[in-house]
């Protein structure tokens, strides 16, 4: 009798240490949504979530209200809260796409952007498409995401 309460006990104490070992959770993917009332891309990045000092790939798509063409530029723009300023990183989108690019048509690229030291929380993330002359500054569409 003894062996088998033993036994049972020993079993209990396992089981509980089995469900106190943190499960592995769900990877939280990162969501780009609007910036304001611009036309939202798609965006999504790899690795999710992204490394310091490591590139990271931007996956961007989407139909906009204007034609692209090579007047515009993509940017990523890494924002830490309570910082001045970012790092913002500019890209000529024409190398990346066949420009121009009609209003309404569905376009799709891939840009990869150095990650800057960031918190592990605390920051945002928007990209973009904008015109290269900021004399005659344009955003077309924009999205991003607050970590």
């Amino acid at each position: 009798m003894n062996q088998n309460f033993v036994l049972i006990l020993v079993l209990l104490i396992m089981l509980s240490i089995v469900n106190a070992i943190p499960h592995q959770l769900h990877k939280r993917k990162t969501k780009f949504g609007p910036c304001g009332d611009y036309p939202v891309l798609d965006v999504s990045v790899s690795p999710d979530p992204i490394v310091d000092d490591k590139n990271a790939t931007y996956t961007i798509s989407g139909k906009l209200k204007k034609d692209i063409t090579d007047a515009y530029e993509l940017f990523v723009f890494y924002y830490v809260d309570g910082a001045e300023g970012g790092n913002n990183q500019n890209f000529d989108i024409c190398t990346e796409i066949k420009c121009p690019v009609k209003a309404g048509t569905k376009f799709e690229m891939k840009q990869d952007a150095l990650v800057p030291n960031l918190p592990s929380n605390g920051y945002s993330i928007n990209v973009g498409i904008e015109t290269k002359d900021y004399s005659k500054f344009e955003l077309i569409a924009c999205a991003g995401t607050h970590v």
